[in-house]
C-alpha cells in the first residue's frame, strides 16, 4: 500500500480554534467544550449554552465531518472527536476545541479521526507548547505535524473496517458496563436493607425519610450521630505536589480518598513541607472519614482506615469521627452513612451557593439520625455485607480484567 508524506496543513482546509462563548443558562445554541469531545462520540449533553443574541462574531460553527482536537490541558489534550450527523446544527466549538476541516475531498475525515485518536499522547508532545500547568496545542505545530496518506479508496476502506469493527467493541464495553451498574445497584440495595434492618433481598429498601424509628426493627434505637462519637475533627490545608506521597514521604488524603465505603489511601498528594503540620492528624485505624464539601452527590462520602497510615493526614475538605465503641462499630457508622437512608439526609443538609458543590457543616453532620442495631447484631450485619459486597467486587473484577490469551 502506497502511501504519501504530507503536512496536515497542505491537506486540510481549516486548522482553528473555536470561539469563546457567552453562557446563558438556556439556549438551543450549543458550545461543544472539550468534556464533549471523545472517540465515542460528541457527549452532547455536556455542552454549554451559548447567548442567540450574540452569533454574529460566531465563525466555529460545526458541520458534519469535521475533526475535533482538545486544545488545553494536561490530560484532556489531545482527546480527538468526530462530527456526524447527529451533533445539533446550531453548535460550535469553543476557544479549547481545535477543528480539522477538509471541504474539498482531499482527505476521508474519519480516517484521520481514527488515525489521530490512537495519537494523543504523540499529539501532547509533538504538537504542544507552554509550561505544565498553562499547555496547549499549537496550531501551527499540528499544521506542520507529517502524515502517511494512503490513497482516498483506502483511507474510505479503512474507515469503513473502523466503523465496523469499533462499533462492535463499542457495544462489548456497553454491555459489560451495563453489568457493572447492576453490580453497583446491587451492592447500594444490599446495604440499604441491611442497615433498615432487612436481610431479605427480596424486600425494597425502606423508605426512612420521614420517620427512621418506626422504619427500622422495634429492638433497634435511633440517635443523632453527636451521641455515637467521641470527636470530630477536621483536617488541614496544607502545601502539596499533584503527585503521590513516594516512600518515606508525608502525603495529604484527596477527596477521592473516599468514595461508596471504600479508602484508598493511596489517593494523596505530597506534602512540600512538614513544618507546620498539626499534630494528630494521622491517619489511624477505625477513623472514620466523612467529606465536607463536594459536589451534592457526593458530599458525605464516608469511608473508614482498617490500618495505622502514620505518614497520611486528611485534608480540610474532610472530617475525622471517632466512634464510641460501647454503642456504635465504625464499620457499621460507614455503611449507614453511605445507605439510601443515610444519603437522603445528608444531601437534604448540604448547602452552598454553587450548584456544583455545596458544604456539609459540623452540626449538619453530628445531627444526622444514626439506626443503631445491639453491637453483637452491627457485627453480625456488617460481616454479611462484607461478605455479599466481595461477591459483586470479584465479579466487577472479572468484568474489568483483561483476558489473557
Amino acid at each position: 500500500m502506497t502511501r504519501t508524506p504530507k503536512k496536515l496543513k497542505y491537506i486540510a482546509d481549516q486548522i482553528a480554534r473555536g470561539d469563546a462563548p457567552s453562557y446563558v443558562d438556556e439556549s438551543e445554541v450549543l458550545a461543544i467544550n472539550q468534556a464533549c469531545v471523545s472517540p465515542r462520540g460528541l457527549a452532547i449533553e455536556k455542552a454549554k449554552f451559548h447567548d442567540p443574541d450574540d452569533t454574529m462574531r460566531i465563525g466555529a460553527w460545526l458541520r458534519t465531518g469535521d475533526v475535533l482536537i482538545n486544545s488545553t490541558g494536561t490530560g484532556t489534550l489531545g482527546r480527538v472527536g468526530y462530527v456526524d450527523e447527529g451533533v445539533p446544527k446550531n453548535s460550535f466549538a469553543d476557544g479549547h476545541v481545535t477543528i480539522i476541516r477538509d471541504s474539498k475531498g482531499r482527505f476521508v475525515p474519519r480516517f484521520l479521526f481514527y488515525l489521530l485518536s490512537i495519537q494523543q499522547e504523540q499529539l501532547t508532545v509533538e504538537c504542544a507548547e507552554g509550561a505544565t500547568n498553562q499547555i496547549e496545542l499549537s496550531r501551527h505545530n499540528l499544521g506542520n505535524k507529517i502524515i502517511e496518506w494512503p490513497s482516498l479508496e483506502e483511507q474510505q476502506r479503512i474507515a469503513d473496517f473502523l466503523d465496523v469493527e469499533v462499533s462492535r467493541l463499542d457495544q462489548l464495553l456497553d454491555g459489560k458496563q451495563r453489568l457493572l451498574n447492576l453490580l453497583s445497584e446491587k451492592r447500594r440495595s444490599l446495604i440499604a436493607n441491611a442497615v433498615a434492618g432487612n436481610l431479605n433481598p427480596g424486600v425494597a429498601p425502606c423508605a426512612t425519610d420521614v420517620d427512621l424509628q418506626s422504619e427500622v426493627p422495634a429492638h433497634w434505637t435511633v440517635l443523632p450521630l453527636r451521641r455515637l462519637i467521641k470527636s470530630l475533627d477536621q483536617g488541614w490545608s496544607p502545601v502539596a505536589s499533584n503527585l503521590p506521597a513516594a516512600h518515606g514521604e508525608h502525603g495529604v488524603l484527596k477527596l477521592s480518598a473516599i468514595k461508596a465505603g471504600r479508602f484508598a489511601p493511596q489517593e494523596n498528594k505530597a506534602l512540600l513541607s512538614v513544618t507546620d503540620m498539626p499534630v494528630g492528624l494521622d491517619i489511624q485505624r477505625d477513623n472514620v472519614f466523612l467529606t465536607r464539601a463536594n459536589t451534592p452527590n457526593l458530599v458525605g462520602d464516608a469511608a473508614m482506615a482498617e490500618e495505622d497510615y502514620p505518614s497520611l493526614v486528611f485534608s480540610d475538605l474532610i472530617y475525622r469521627l471517632r466512634v464510641k465503641p460501647t454503642l456504635i462499630t465504625p464499620q457499621w457508622l460507614v455503611f449507614v452513612l453511605i445507605s439510601d437512608s443515610g444519603r437522603r439526609q445528608i444531601e437534604a443538609e448540604a448547602k452552598g451557593s454553587s450548584g456544583s458543590m455545596v458544604k456539609l457543616s459540623q452540626d449538619q453532620a453530628l445531627g444526622l439520625l444514626i439506626p443503631v442495631p445491639p453491637l453483637p447484631e452491627q457485627i453480625a450485619i456488617a460481616k454479611h455485607i462484607r461478605s455479599e459486597a466481595k461477591k459483586l467486587d470479584d465479579l466487577g473484577k472479572v468484568c474489568t480484567t483483561p483476558a489473557v490469551a
